[in-house]
């Protein structure tokens, strides 16, 4: 049956002035066409962003001004500002083969190969796979057909931040996702019952910790596709997030848009090291 005739059927079944009652299929429908991300969905090759990073590890707390590109399948950019006390910029790439790492004041280029630079490739598949996770979230529609066993559970209440609460409509389901190496795993999504916004997702993937994603603030960005501005990231049920990725704004003409861009075409040699004398 197509999705169209089971929206129908779901309005012709209900009650005289009742809500209709929508399945998870159905919700999960709505909830991608509110991103408004179709067109660039069906071919996302590239992105570009400017965030900024609250990142807690191992009792510290990191705050940094990221600028991000990144090219499918695997290529990525990221310059980083740290705090004020470090004042220290790196900029880290990876060309689909070879990682990499640029200071600009000293204009060294360091090739991360090698046991001593284990941690700083993690750091990189790291935000590799979250970002790959993140752009599913983003769109949808890229997360439609990797999802099956759909189900619709009782509506909750979320806190979208301190002073407000919306009630989101509950579905779950499983797959097999690209960016969980195609472990099988169990999604759980909180759609706002107005907006059909993406709330939150919660992923839990066999022989991983859970995560949970929170995502605030969504607005359009200069192409009309509708993001959160502000995702909090949860890892294995901690009451505190460990990661918050808030997007940069930026104003077009007399209006503030999410400074994130899609499919603008990336020159291929900024993923490469740089050469340095």
């Amino acid at each position: 049956m197509s999705l169209i005739l089971s929206l129908t059927l779901a309005f012709a079944v209900s009650p005289d002035g009742a809500p209709p009652v929508l399945s998870a299929e159905q919700i999960l429908e709505q909830a991608a066409q509110a991103q408004n991300a179709d067109d660039v969905a069906k071919d996302l090759r590239d992105f570009s962003v400017r965030i900024n990073v609250n990142r807690r590890t191992e009792g510290s707390r990191v705050v940094l001004k990221v600028e991000r590109k990144f090219q499918a399948p695997n290529k990525l950019w990221t310059r980083i500002e740290e705090d004020a006390i470090t004042n220290a910029i790196k900029v880290q790439g990876f060309d689909g083969e070879a990682a990499w790492i640029f200071d600009e004041k000293s204009e060294k280029v360091m090739i991360l190969s090698g046991p001593d630079h284990r941690a700083d490739r993690k750091q990189i598949e790291a935000d590799l796979k979250m970002m790959r996770q993140l752009l599913r979230f983003f769109f949808l529609r890229n997360l439609i057909p990797a999802v099956d066993s759909l189900e619709r559970l009782d509506d909750e209440s979320v806190q979208v931040d301190r002073r407000t609460e919306r009630v989101a409509m509950v579905i779950a389901g499983a797959g097999h996702l690209p960016e969980t190496d195609g472990k099988p795993c169990r999604l759980k999504l909180w759609i706002d019952t107005e907006t059909h916004y993406l709330l939150v997702a919660r992923l839990e993937v066999e022989g991983s910790a859970p995560q949970q994603y929170h995502f605030m603030l969504h607005a359009p960005n200069e192409q009309g596709v509708v993001v959160p501005g502000n995702t909090r990231v949860y890892v294995n049920d901690s009451p505190d997030w460990s990661e918050t990725l808030a997007i940069e704004m930026k104003k077009v003409g007399d209006v503030e848009v999410n400074d994130i861009q899609f499919n603008t075409g990336i020159d291929e040699e900024i993923f490469k090291a740089p050469d340095v004398d």
